[in-house]
């Protein structure tokens, strides 16, 4: 898959830049919604990055849904969803 600079969603437009390091050791992306914008861990292996990169554009997703769930609850839902689709798009050849 090839990451894009931006991503649009619901007319906002979302830069996607890769970083060398978030705040937490196992946080490998970041979605900004105050000021619009996805971040990447630059090292991580190309899969992971995808899986990452469709991880946020979940929290994306689950924004515009307006339910408003505990950040725990965001977490293990969105982490489900993303392993489902990933698998989903890898298996049948839709990520290019």
């Amino acid at each position: 898959m090839k990451i894009p600079k931006s991503i649009k969603f619901n007319g906002i437009i979302y830069p996607v830049k890769e970083v060398e390091r978030l705040n937490g050791e196992q946080q490998w992306g970041q979605t900004t919604f105050k000021v619009p914008s996805i971040s990447l861990e630059r090292d991580l292996h190309p899969l992971v990055k995808e899986k990452v990169f469709i991880h946020e554009l979940l929290h994306i997703a689950f924004l515009a849904t307006g339910l408003d769930w505990d950040n725990k609850k965001e977490e293990t839902a969105i982490h489900a969803w993303e392993n489902s689709i990933y698998g989903i798009l890898k298996e049948n050849n839709l990520l290019k």
